[in-house]
C-alpha cells in the first residue's frame, strides 16, 4: 500500500510521512530577495535548478526576473523545456557523443530554446559539433574555467583562449565563460570564502582581457552560489550568478552566515511521525531512504530543546536536551515532527513531489519532475 496522496486544502496533520514540505511564505521571501538583491547588484540572476529539480519553482523565479536557470545534466533540463522554461545553462561538459546527440534532440524538439553547454576539451567541441551540424538552432558554448574547485575546466589561460578560438572556428557561438568555485560555497570563515572568490576573479579577468586582445568578445561570466554570490555579483566582473540552494535553504547553507545577504529561511523540511518513545529520545518514521546526511545530520525546525543525534535507513533518533524540555515538548506517539535536510540537493531528488503549505494546510503539489534524470 503506497502513501496516500497529499491534498489541497488538506491539514498537515492528516499526512501520511515521510513528506517533503515546502513551507510557502518561507519559500517566496527567498525568492523575491535574491532577485532583489542582483538587481541592486546590476547582474544577472540564473538560479541552479539542480536543488529542486521542480518546473513549477523555475516558473516563479523566472516570473520575479531571473534570466534562465542551470541544470547540471541534458537529462535534466528536458522537463523544464516541457514546462515551458526557455533559457538552460547546462553548467556541465557533456560526457560522450550520446550526451551531444540528446541535446541536439532537445534543440530540434525546442527550436525557440536558448541552450548552453559547458566544455573543457576539444574532443568534448568536437562531438558537440558532430551532433549539431546542421541545426538551425545551436547550442551556446561556455569555455569552463577551473578557478579552484580542482574537478572541470582549463586549467590555465593559453587552453582557455584555445578553446575559445576553436569554438569560433568551429561556427558555434560562443557564451561566455563559466567559472565557479564549488568548494569556496561551503567555507565557514567569511574572510576565507572572500579571499577565495578574489582570486577567482583575478583569474577570470586574465582570460577575458586575453580573449579580447585576440578580438574574442566574452558575452557572459557565469557562476558563483549560494555561498559566495554577492562577492561574485559585486566584483565587477560577473555578468549573472547561478545560486540554487537559497530557495529551499538546508542546514549547511545555514551555517555559513552571519551575512545579511545570506539569511534565507528554512523553507524546506522533511514532515515525520513519532514512532518509538522512551524518557528522553524519541525515533522518527524518517531516514537516509527519505534524506541526504553526508553534509551532516539533519536539523529540527520550530522544536527547541531536542536535537538529531542518529540516522540510519529508515529512522531517525532525536533527544531531549533536558528534562524540562521534554515536559514543555512531550512528543508522545504520532506527534509530528519537522526536520531541516542538511543538503537539499540529494533530498530533493529522493521524492516524487513537493507539498506546499501555507499556515498548516497544503496550498498545492509540485511534481519534482527532474526527479533520477541524471545522464
Amino acid at each position: 500500500m503506497s502513501l496516500l496522496p497529499p491534498v489541497v486544502g488538506q491539514s498537515l496533520q492528516e499526512l501520511d510521512t515521510p513528506q517533503l514540505m515546502l513551507e510557502q511564505d518561507a519559500f517566496e521571501a527567498n525568492l523575491q530577495q535574491m532577485q532583489e538583491q542582483c538587481l541592486r547588484a546590476g547582474v544577472a540572476l540564473r538560479p541552479h535548478a539542480k536543488a529542486h529539480k521542480t518546473p513549477a519553482i523555475a516558473q516563479r523565479q523566472i516570473a520575479l526576473g531571473a534570466v534562465g536557470i542551470c541544470v547540471q545534466k541534458v537529462s535534466e533540463a528536458e522537463p523544464f523545456l516541457e514546462a515551458g522554461i526557455r533559457n538552460i545553462l547546462v553548467a556541465n561538459q557533456l560526457a560522450g557523443p550520446r550526451k551531444a546527440a540528446h541535446l541536439r534532440d532537445l534543440l530540434t524538439a525546442f527550436p525557440d530554446a536558448e541552450i548552453g553547454v559547458c566544455i573543457d576539451h576539444d574532443t568534448q567541441l568536437a562531438q558537440l559539433h558532430q551532433a549539431v551540424m546542421g541545426l538551425g538552432n545551436r547550442p551556446r558554448v561556455l569555455v569552463e574555467l577551473d578557478v579552484g574547485q580542482g574537478r572541470c575546466g582549463a586549467t590555465d589561460l593559453n587552453q582557455a583562449v584555445h578553446l575559445a578560438q576553436r569554438v569560433i572556428d568551429a561556427g558555434l557561438v560562443l557564451g561566455g565563460l563559466q567559472a565557479y568555485h564549488g568548494k569556496a560555497q561551503h567555507f565557514r570563515d567569511p574572510l576565507l570564502r572572500r579571499e577565495a572568490i578574489n582570486s577567482v576573479c583575478k583569474q577570470v579577468a586574465q582570460v577575458r582581457q586575453a580573449l579580447e586582445q585576440k578580438f574574442i568578445f566574452v558575452p557572459s561570466i557565469t557562476g558563483a552560489g549560494t555561498g559566495t554570490y554577492a562577492l561574485e555579483a559585486a566584483s565587477g566582473l560577473y555578468t549573472e550568478v547561478q545560486p540554487g540552494s537559497y530557495a529551499l535553504m538546508d542546514m549547511d547553507y545555514a551555517a555559513i552566515g552571519p551575512e545579511p545577504e545570506m539569511r534565507f529561511r528554512h523553507a524546506l523540511t522533511l514532515a515525520s511521525t513519532v514512532m518509538s518513545t522512551r524518557p528522553g529520545q524519541r525515533v522518527l518514521d524518517t531516514g537516509l531512504k527519505s534524506m541526504s546526511a553526508e553534509s551532516g545530520l539533519p536539523g529540527l525546525h520550530g522544536l527547541n530543546g531536542w536535537e538529531v543525534v542518529g540516522i540510519s535507513d529508515e529512522h531517525c533518533v532525536i533527544r531531549a536536551q533536558s528534562r524540562e524540555a521534554e515536559i514543555d515538548q512531550p512528543l508522545p506517539l504520532g506527534a509530528q515532527v519537522q526536520l531541516i535536510p542538511s543538503h537539499c540537493d540529494p533530498t530533493v531528488n529522493l521524492h516524487n513531489h513537493l507539498v506546499v503549505h501555507q499556515h498548516g494546510r497544503i496550498s498545492a503539489v509540485w511534481p519534482i519532475a527532474a526527479r533520477g534524470l541524471s545522464q
